[in-house]
């Protein structure tokens, strides 16, 4: 072997070393976010089979026209206020407050607690209401009580 073969296998290894090394921080860093992706899923399963709601009563206020739900969290996973959602026949209550407790302005519903949410502006008696939390769990109710 010649100088010029051994000078080229040095070079070339050189080259696939560099390579390696900067390759390697790339690969490793796209591992990791795979697997911190991997473990949000398997976190956010395990909330959704430990969660478990109960509406408890669903009543409509036809002079305020105010709607007032009450659920209770029957589950083992701390749900928050903000992430739970009220649909009144299908549509989205976007002007509403939430009372965890019987206080307002709670943003953590622990479970064996009641969230009532007080949903105004609604101008007819609805037919079904439906809570959707954070979690992905939904419960319907289709008996709302009217009361004066």
């Amino acid at each position: 072997m010649g100088f010029s073969t051994s000078a080229a296998v040095a070079v070339v290894s050189i080259g696939v070393l560099i390579s390696v090394g900067l390759l390697y921080p790339a690969v490793e860093q796209s591992v990791q976010d795979i697997s911190d992706a991997t473990d949000q899923r398997q976190d956010r399963m395990l909330d959704t089979r430990n969660s478990d709601a109960l509406v408890y009563s669903a009543s409509y206020n036809a002079t305020s026209d105010v709607l007032n739900v009450t659920v209770n969290n029957t589950g083992t996973v701390t749900m928050g206020t903000a992430a739970t959602d009220l649909l009144v026949d299908g549509r989205l209550a976007t002007n509403r407050s939430t009372f965890v407790g019987g206080v307002g302005g709670r943003e953590l519903w622990v479970p064996g607690e009641q969230l009532r949410i007080a949903a105004s502006n609604v101008t007819t008696a609805p037919e079904r209401v439906v809570v959707v939390t954070g979690t992905g769990l939904e419960r319907t109710n289709t008996s709302v009580a009217e009361v004066a």
